[in-house]
């Protein structure tokens, strides 16, 4: 049996060692994207912060060595404001490493003023353009940015506006007339390109509308809206109710607007798609508007994604694997308290940790599949990496930190 406290120190001491880890990070690995928060030391920072909520050991002067990794980047000037790759996953990790906002208050305060003014002045081309998920999604868009605005409204007023210009932008495009549509100009891929030739809409949270509908659920949960923000969370709550993206509380990935190609075939149950992002989604609306049906509704959903079981999700990282699902049906059980849901936990959990490789550098690889093959990856991040299945274990062992401003937050569930 692995020893889970065992596990996590190992990993902190070899964090420790920064100039030997970043270097073993950049060079032994499939795959280290330094300033990104998906790929990144920002993610390095996450991981320090929460031992040191749940092991209670002080980690401020190994963050600052990792901070300061990140100034040759913040000095180039040669970044974009996404929460995943960008800007914005920076001072994310900045703002909740920073000791309860002792420090680094200077430097954040500088980079909402850069993102606000950013906003602002990109509001007027993205409003010409086609819609494209790289304007309004989580991981690229508005409503990761959003995200970490919403983390600081405390500290700065003019986050606020920000904000509030957000939800005015995804109210324009719910009620636009082609509403959530990705057009084929649009489509990351070319293959996608050809085969959506009449445009898709993404169901997911990485991508899709549950990115844009959480972030607004979640402004709400703070107390901050827009005109008419009850009946436009609504109206949200029905669009991805409509039956054209679910059958028996299954979702669709990408609806296409060619209908009949639309298959309800089971996807996983991950973070970046499938029921377990529908689930949370709803269940932020539900309780932005105190909405009693409409929780119960993510409870259905919460209860077919324990039914539908774990089968297909064969890596053990967040954004398609068993840590965001793990993730996900903790956060909501922590409301519903049912033990169904806490003995699957548990099942998934073990499978979790049967996956950790004692004598690799990287403990836990990314696996993916397509028809042909499996594919494994040896990456340190927060999104396919060992660093999201270590906070998910650490959040386990301490499901108090999310009573705060937590890493969780970066994914729009809680």
């Amino acid at each position: 049996m692995i020893d889970m406290n065992l596990i996590l120190k190992k990993k902190f001491q070899e964090i420790s060692e920064v100039d030997d880890f970043i270097s073993k990070a950049s060079t032994e690995t499939d795959y280290f994207e330094p300033s990104t928060l998906s790929h990144g030391i920002p993610g390095i920072i996450l991981f320090l912060d929460a031992y040191q909520k749940v092991f209670d050991i002080n980690t401020e002067q190994i963050v600052h060595k990792y901070i300061m990794k990140l100034a040759p980047y913040l000095q180039s000037g040669q970044y974009n404001n996404s929460l995943f790759g960008g800007l914005s996953g920076i001072a994310f990790s900045m703002d909740l490493a920073s000791q309860n906002g002792k420090n680094y208050q200077n430097i954040l305060n500088n980079i909402d003023g850069h993102i606000v003014n950013e906003i602002e002045n990109k509001f007027d081309q993205i409003l010409q353009e086609p819609l494209n998920p790289l304007n309004y999604d989580t991981v690229s868009g508005l409503a990761g940015i959003g995200r970490y605005l919403l983390n600081r409204v405390d500290e700065n007023e003019f986050n606020v506006k920000a904000l509030k210009s957000i939800l005015v932008y995804f109210k324009d495009i719910q009620y636009s007339k082609n509403s959530w549509v990705v057009p084929q100009e649009s489509q990351f891929l070319e293959s996608d390109k050809n085969y959506f030739t009449e445009g898709n809409i993404n169901v997911g949270l990485a991508h899709g509308v549950l990115g844009p509908m959480s972030l607004f659920a979640l402004c709400v949960i703070k107390g901050i809206t827009i005109e008419n923000h009850q009946h436009i969370l609504k109206d949200m709550y029905k669009f991805i109710m409509d039956e054209k993206f679910c059958n028996h509380e299954r979702w669709l990935q990408r609806y296409d607007l060619i209908s009949e190609r639309n298959h309800f075939n089971f996807i996983r149950n991950g973070w970046c798609y499938g029921n377990t992002g529908v689930m949370t989604t709803l269940f932020l609306i539900g309780q932005a508007l105190q909405d009693d049906e409409i929780i119960k509704m993510s409870k259905k959903v919460m209860l077919q994604v324990v039914n539908d079981k774990d089968e297909n999700l064969i890596s053990p990282t967040i954004c398609h694997g068993l840590s965001s699902q793990i993730l996900m049906l903790t956060i909501m059980n922590l409301n519903f308290e049912l033990n169904e849901v806490s003995d699957y936990i548990t099942v998934l959990i073990n499978k979790l940790i049967s996956h950790y490789k004692e004598d690799y550098l990287v403990n836990f690889i990314d696996i993916n599949e397509n028809k042909q093959d499996v594919f494994k990856s040896r990456k340190v991040g927060l999104l396919e990496g060992e660093l999201g299945v270590y906070l998910t274990l650490m959040t386990l062992k301490n499901t108090k930190i999310l009573n705060e401003k937590n890493w969780t937050n970066a994914f729009l569930i809680s």
